[in-house]
């Protein structure tokens, strides 16, 4: 799971858009009770959205596997996707 993260990270590129609608979230991993456990903030021009979404489909799939295997607890909170803002030219979390 690090080694998947670590990977997709790498993905994110927050600078080069012109506009605020142009950054985007990407969710991150899969909690035990369901959903994403972290969202990542991107570029939808500068980011290659579908290496992004490839790598992170193996690690939310890597995940539920994990947390089925250990039979993993967590809150079961809903955690919603951030929104976002252009700050200096990249995006950002608000």
């Amino acid at each position: 799971l690090v080694r998947l993260e670590f990977e997709a990270r790498p993905l994110v590129r927050t600078a080069g858009c012109s506009a605020s609608e142009q950054c985007m979230t990407a969710p991150v991993g899969e909690r035990p009770c369901g959903g994403p456990r972290d969202y990542l903030v991107f570029c939808a021009r500068t980011t290659d959205t579908a290496a992004l979404n490839r790598k992170l489909a193996e690690l939310r799939q890597a995940e539920m596997a994990y947390n089925q295997k250990t039979n993993a607890m967590s809150t079961c909170e809903f955690r919603e996707a951030p929104s976002t803002a252009l700050v200096a030219g990249a995006c950002r979390a608000r």
